[in-house]
């Protein structure tokens, strides 16, 4: 085998590679939602592709890193379980959203952890608008 290819091979088994770590992240953490690990996967496949493959043919070189950018839309694209949908709606909640929009996002799901009430735990005192407890004043400060 001639050595132009042999580089052209580990180029595309690192690359193989790469595409299957961001495939089992994306499956168990939905990290294909996010924009900046769509990026780094993007450019570091891409640099190593092209780096990879630089003694081979323009049109081999510009393929690969076409399969490449087509296997990061395709695990992008792929649903691989209800987790997916809840994850990519979750991390399109920001910071100062109102309950409001945060209902509207999220309001197809289940709300609690769906398991009963511990009975030995107590209830917690009802919440004033303001976030502070009703009825209470805070204790004051004793001396030390």
């Amino acid at each position: 085998m001639p050595r132009r290819y042999l580089s052209l091979l580990l180029t595309c088994v690192l690359l193989g590679v790469l595409l299957g770590f961001f495939a089992f992240c994306d499956s168990e953490a939905g990290v294909s939602a996010l924009p900046a690990w769509n990026a780094v996967i993007l450019c570091l496949g891409l640099g190593f592709g092209a780096f990879g493959s630089r003694s081979a043919p323009w049109l081999i070189r510009a393929g690969l890193c076409g399969a490449f950018v087509g296997g990061v839309v395709g695990i992008r694209l792929a649903e691989w379980s209800s987790r997916k949908p809840f994850l990519r709606d979750f991390y399109s909640l920001r910071m100062g959203m109102t309950r409001g929009e945060v209902d509207a996002v999220m309001g197809r799901y289940l709300t609690g952890t769906g398991w009963p009430a511990n009975p030995y735990v107590r209830a917690e005192a009802p919440r004033s608008e303001e976030g502070g407890r009703t009825g209470r004043r805070p204790r004051p400060a004793t001396g030390a």
